[in-house]
């Protein structure tokens, strides 16, 4: 859940991959005001039941931490300075996905590189599979709904929340 915070200061690009992080952006963007912020979008449903199953909360504390943390990062980050990827773009078309993130931070990467990354992605990763609709039936708080739904068009991701997500 948890992962390791760092910045690598002589590469030309440095992560921050931390769930918890997106609470602290200002603080790295103050260390690094060029930030540039990946945000990989998954169904609000899928984040809760993957940290329920871990015993890390029960289902609607996992929603309001999809908000917040979402929300977080949306108030905290210019648009200019983020992308939002859909986690379902990666088995739709993981080629073109991959590219796109590629493109936003300005990273060359030989295409047999990305053909071999592209070549990783396997259905088996895609576990607690939710449709979109699900959020709804299952009585989902509405600003979860509105920000998943706003946040699924600026990911460029527009499925109809009714489709089938997979």
């Amino acid at each position: 859940m948890h992962y390791k915070e760092c910045i690598v200061p002589e590469r030309p690009w440095s992560r921050i991959s931390c769930t918890l992080s997106s609470l602290r952006l200002r603080f790295w963007q103050g260390l690094a005001p060029k930030l540039k912020i990946v945000l990989c979008l998954r169904n609000p449903l899928e984040v809760a039941r993957s940290l329920e199953t871990r015993a890390f909360t029960p289902n609607s504390s996992g929603l309001d931490l999809w908000l917040a943390y979402n929300q977080s990062v949306l108030n905290s980050v210019l648009p200019e300075d983020r992308i939002l990827n859909h986690y379902e773009a990666y088995f739709h078309d993981p080629e073109a996905e991959l590219r796109r993130v590629l493109r936003f931070l300005d990273m060359n990467v030989a295409d047999d590189l990305i053909n071999q990354s592209v070549t990783e992605v396997s259905d088996s990763m895609h576990r607690n599979q939710f449709r979109g609709a699900q959020l709804l039936e299952a009585g989902t708080p509405s600003e979860v709904v509105t920000l998943y739904q706003d946040m699924r068009q600026e990911a460029n991701f527009f499925k109809p929340l009714g489709a089938v997500d997979n």
